[in-house]
Protein backbone atom coordinates (compact mmCIF):
# COMPACT_ATOMS: atom_id res chain seq x y z
CA UNK A 1 0.00 0.00 0.00
CA UNK A 2 1.14 3.72 -0.97
CA UNK A 3 1.28 6.15 1.80
CA UNK A 4 1.67 9.55 0.53
CA UNK A 5 0.84 13.06 2.21
CA UNK A 6 0.13 16.04 0.71
CA UNK A 7 0.96 19.11 1.90
CA UNK A 8 -0.85 22.47 0.97
CA UNK A 9 -0.16 25.94 0.71
CA UNK A 10 -3.49 27.26 2.09
CA UNK A 11 -4.95 26.51 5.62
CA UNK A 12 -8.14 26.13 4.34
CA UNK A 13 -10.87 23.38 5.47
CA UNK A 14 -11.84 23.29 1.64
CA UNK A 15 -8.25 21.33 0.98
CA UNK A 16 -9.75 18.17 2.46
CA UNK A 17 -12.29 18.14 -0.45
CA UNK A 18 -9.86 19.47 -3.70
CA UNK A 19 -9.31 16.87 -5.86
CA UNK A 20 -5.96 15.11 -6.36
CA UNK A 21 -5.05 13.51 -10.39
CA UNK A 22 -3.41 10.70 -8.60
CA UNK A 23 -6.79 9.25 -6.74
CA UNK A 24 -7.43 6.29 -8.70
CA UNK A 25 -10.72 5.80 -7.07
CA UNK A 26 -14.11 6.43 -7.08
CA UNK A 27 -14.67 6.84 -2.96
CA UNK A 28 -12.70 8.96 -1.26
CA UNK A 29 -12.90 8.56 2.86
CA UNK A 30 -13.16 11.99 4.27
CA UNK A 31 -11.25 11.22 7.80
CA UNK A 32 -10.42 13.20 10.55
CA UNK A 33 -7.37 12.52 13.23
CA UNK A 34 -9.04 12.73 15.88
CA UNK A 35 -11.40 10.25 15.03
CA UNK A 36 -11.04 6.16 15.49
CA UNK A 37 -12.87 3.69 13.54
CA UNK A 38 -12.24 0.06 13.49
CA UNK A 39 -11.36 -1.06 10.62
CA UNK A 40 -13.58 -3.85 10.01
CA UNK A 41 -16.23 -1.55 10.41
CA UNK A 42 -14.49 1.33 7.93
CA UNK A 43 -14.42 -1.57 5.51
CA UNK A 44 -18.38 -1.89 6.34
CA UNK A 45 -19.38 1.62 5.80
CA UNK A 46 -17.24 1.27 2.53
CA UNK A 47 -19.34 -1.76 1.28
CA UNK A 48 -22.18 0.03 2.56
CA UNK A 49 -21.19 3.39 0.61
CA UNK A 50 -20.36 1.03 -2.67
CA UNK A 51 -24.41 -0.58 -2.76
CA UNK A 52 -26.44 1.65 -1.23
CA UNK A 53 -24.63 5.07 -0.76
CA UNK A 54 -22.26 5.76 -4.18
CA UNK A 55 -23.39 9.06 -4.70
CA UNK A 56 -24.71 10.31 -0.83
CA UNK A 57 -22.20 11.24 1.61
CA UNK A 58 -21.99 8.19 3.85
CA UNK A 59 -20.54 7.33 7.25
CA UNK A 60 -20.97 6.91 10.98
CA UNK A 61 -21.96 10.39 12.53
CA UNK A 62 -25.56 12.18 11.63
CA UNK A 63 -26.51 15.09 12.45
CA UNK A 64 -30.07 17.30 12.04
CA UNK A 65 -31.77 20.92 11.72
CA UNK A 66 -34.56 22.30 12.84
CA UNK A 67 -36.43 25.45 11.55
CA UNK A 68 -37.75 28.52 13.96
CA UNK A 69 -41.27 28.88 13.12
CA UNK A 70 -41.18 32.61 13.86
CA UNK A 71 -37.84 33.72 12.23
CA UNK A 72 -38.15 30.73 9.33
CA UNK A 73 -34.68 30.15 10.37
CA UNK A 74 -32.36 26.84 10.82
CA UNK A 75 -30.11 25.70 13.42
CA UNK A 76 -27.73 22.69 13.54
CA UNK A 77 -27.53 20.31 16.13
CA UNK A 78 -26.80 17.05 17.18
CA UNK A 79 -30.25 14.52 16.41
CA UNK A 80 -32.15 14.72 19.39
CA UNK A 81 -32.70 11.24 21.66
CA UNK A 82 -36.35 9.45 20.06
CA UNK A 83 -35.79 11.27 16.63
CA UNK A 84 -35.93 9.18 13.80
CA UNK A 85 -34.38 10.74 10.65
CA UNK A 86 -31.15 12.87 10.10
CA UNK A 87 -30.19 15.35 7.05
CA UNK A 88 -26.62 15.55 7.17
CA UNK A 89 -23.45 13.03 7.77
CA UNK A 90 -20.17 14.60 8.81
CA UNK A 91 -17.11 14.64 7.12
CA UNK A 92 -14.99 13.53 9.61
CA UNK A 93 -15.62 9.99 8.96
CA UNK A 94 -17.60 9.94 5.64
CA UNK A 95 -16.87 8.19 1.95
CA UNK A 96 -17.72 11.00 -0.66
CA UNK A 97 -17.41 10.42 -4.60
CA UNK A 98 -14.81 12.02 -6.43
CA UNK A 99 -17.33 13.71 -8.56
CA UNK A 100 -18.37 15.15 -5.38
CA UNK A 101 -15.29 16.78 -5.15
CA UNK A 102 -14.89 17.96 -8.27
CA UNK A 103 -17.62 20.06 -8.08
CA UNK A 104 -17.49 21.13 -4.31
CA UNK A 105 -13.86 22.27 -5.49
CA UNK A 106 -14.97 23.71 -9.20
CA UNK A 107 -15.44 27.38 -10.31
CA UNK A 108 -18.97 27.35 -10.75
CA UNK A 109 -20.85 30.12 -8.86
CA UNK A 110 -22.62 28.09 -5.80
CA UNK A 111 -19.69 25.80 -4.74
CA UNK A 112 -17.79 28.90 -4.95
CA UNK A 113 -19.59 31.04 -3.11
CA UNK A 114 -19.81 27.98 -0.70
CA UNK A 115 -15.78 27.75 -0.14
CA UNK A 116 -15.38 31.34 0.37
CA UNK A 117 -18.04 31.48 3.16
CA UNK A 118 -16.14 28.28 4.69
CA UNK A 119 -13.24 30.08 4.74
CA UNK A 120 -14.47 33.05 6.03
CA UNK A 121 -16.11 31.77 8.97
CA UNK A 122 -12.93 28.51 9.31
CA UNK A 123 -15.86 26.27 9.88
CA UNK A 124 -18.46 24.14 8.08
CA UNK A 125 -17.15 22.52 4.89
CA UNK A 126 -18.94 19.18 5.96
CA UNK A 127 -22.04 21.37 5.86
CA UNK A 128 -21.29 22.61 2.96
CA UNK A 129 -20.33 19.57 1.07
CA UNK A 130 -23.70 17.37 2.17
CA UNK A 131 -25.58 20.51 0.88
CA UNK A 132 -23.71 20.04 -2.49
CA UNK A 133 -24.52 16.44 -2.44
CA UNK A 134 -27.81 16.93 -2.09
CA UNK A 135 -28.13 19.81 -4.38
CA UNK A 136 -27.10 17.93 -7.23
CA UNK A 137 -28.41 14.04 -5.94
CA UNK A 138 -31.41 15.22 -4.35
CA UNK A 139 -30.50 12.41 -2.19
CA UNK A 140 -29.96 12.59 1.88
CA UNK A 141 -26.92 11.05 3.33
CA UNK A 142 -26.54 7.59 4.49
CA UNK A 143 -25.91 6.56 8.22
CA UNK A 144 -23.72 3.83 8.43
CA UNK A 145 -23.34 1.99 12.17
CA UNK A 146 -20.91 -0.17 12.67
CA UNK A 147 -20.33 -2.84 15.36
CA UNK A 148 -17.80 -0.92 17.44
CA UNK A 149 -18.91 2.68 18.50
CA UNK A 150 -16.39 5.07 16.60
CA UNK A 151 -14.10 7.13 19.39
CA UNK A 152 -13.71 10.92 19.26
CA UNK A 153 -11.07 12.18 21.10
CA UNK A 154 -12.41 15.23 21.78
CA UNK A 155 -9.57 17.65 21.54
CA UNK A 156 -9.55 20.41 24.02
CA UNK A 157 -8.47 22.86 21.52
CA UNK A 158 -10.21 23.05 17.85
CA UNK A 159 -12.50 24.11 15.45
CA UNK A 160 -16.01 22.44 17.60
CA UNK A 161 -14.35 24.20 21.03
CA UNK A 162 -13.65 27.88 19.42
CA UNK A 163 -15.76 30.44 20.70
CA UNK A 164 -19.20 31.10 18.62
CA UNK A 165 -19.02 27.63 16.97
CA UNK A 166 -22.91 27.36 17.15
CA UNK A 167 -23.21 30.28 15.80
CA UNK A 168 -20.97 29.61 12.73
CA UNK A 169 -23.36 26.37 12.10
CA UNK A 170 -26.48 28.09 11.73
CA UNK A 171 -25.32 30.65 9.84
CA UNK A 172 -23.86 28.20 7.03
CA UNK A 173 -27.39 26.49 6.86
CA UNK A 174 -28.99 29.70 6.51
CA UNK A 175 -26.08 30.95 4.13
CA UNK A 176 -26.16 28.08 2.19
CA UNK A 177 -29.43 27.87 1.91
CA UNK A 178 -29.66 31.81 0.43
CA UNK A 179 -27.08 31.07 -2.24
CA UNK A 180 -28.24 27.19 -3.38
CA UNK A 181 -32.15 29.29 -3.70
CA UNK A 182 -33.84 26.12 -2.02
CA UNK A 183 -32.73 23.75 1.04
CA UNK A 184 -31.77 20.74 -0.54
CA UNK A 185 -31.19 19.02 2.71
CA UNK A 186 -33.08 15.29 2.61
CA UNK A 187 -34.15 14.30 5.85
CA UNK A 188 -33.23 10.22 5.76
CA UNK A 189 -35.06 7.56 8.12
CA UNK A 190 -32.94 4.74 7.10
CA UNK A 191 -29.30 3.67 8.49
CA UNK A 192 -27.52 0.25 7.71
CA UNK A 193 -26.56 -1.30 10.67
CA UNK A 194 -23.83 -3.83 10.64
CA UNK A 195 -24.52 -7.04 12.43
CA UNK A 196 -28.47 -8.28 11.47
CA UNK A 197 -29.69 -10.93 13.22
CA UNK A 198 -31.36 -12.80 10.30
CA UNK A 199 -32.13 -16.12 13.03
CA UNK A 200 -34.57 -13.68 14.85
Amino acid sequence: MLVRFRTSPLNSLNVRFLPDPAYQTQAILSHDDDVWYSPSDLEFAFQSWRQLGRYRVTGALPRCYSRDGKTNKLSYHPCRKGSDWYALVLTNLAFVHISLMDYYSSPEAIPTLVRQHVDSKFNCEDIGMNYVASMLTCSGPLHVQGLERYQNQDPKEGISRGGGHQGKRNGCLNYFEEVVGFLPLVRQMGSVKRGMDWFN
